[in-house]
């Protein structure tokens, strides 16, 4: 497969099942992992020494955060993660950055809530209203699984990679 199999970083409690998700598959198809912090408008064009202030601090929790994120995936799998950042608008600058013509993604990566009611506002966006907008496939991880079952469901268990077997076909031991 190669190229990227991208999550996006955020504040959610379940972005840890995503970004092991990712960090499995891609180590099992020879792919990067990718994080991308979106930096969305703030609203504050009136206070501009507010909105400045506002905005460094913005990217600096963002850059904290896909730091931390790319110690997670290196811990993991042993190799660091490449990282994104654009401005604008979550959504579309997903879409944007996926469409766009030098995008080395192959593959989004995004967790759901595990609220049960409401996967989340990403989720019900990308894979439901905008979905047909994507060029890549999107796979949706449930945000309550647990390190143990992401392993078993990409194939690896105990940190070990786990040959193919016909119980884990059928979903078996999942």
């Amino acid at each position: 497969m190669n190229g990227v199999v991208l999550c996006v970083v955020d504040d959610s409690s379940e972005l840890h099942a995503a970004v092991r998700f990712a960090s499995r598959l891609a180590q099992r198809q020879g792919a990067d992992v990718g994080l991308l912090a979106v930096l969305e408008p703030l609203g504050l064009n009136y206070w501009m020494g507010v909105a400045s202030d506002a905005a460094n601090q913005q990217r600096a929790t963002a850059e904290k955060a896909l730091q931390y994120w790319s110690d997670v995936v290196f811990a993991l799998i042993k190799k660091r993660p490449l990282h994104y950042t654009r401005e604008g608008e979550k959504k579309q600058e997903i879409i944007d950055f996926i469409k766009s013509p030098q995008s080395p993604i192959r593959q989004l990566v995004l967790a759901a809530a595990s609220n049960g009611s409401n996967p989340g506002p990403l989720v019900s966006s990308l894979v439901g209203r905008e979905s047909g907008q994507l060029t890549i496939p999107v796979t949706v991880v449930p945000g309550q699984l647990t390190d143990a079952a992401i392993d078993r469901l990409t194939g690896f268990a105990g940190g070990e990679e786990l040959e193919p077997t016909w119980a884990s076909f059928r979903g078996e031991g999942i």
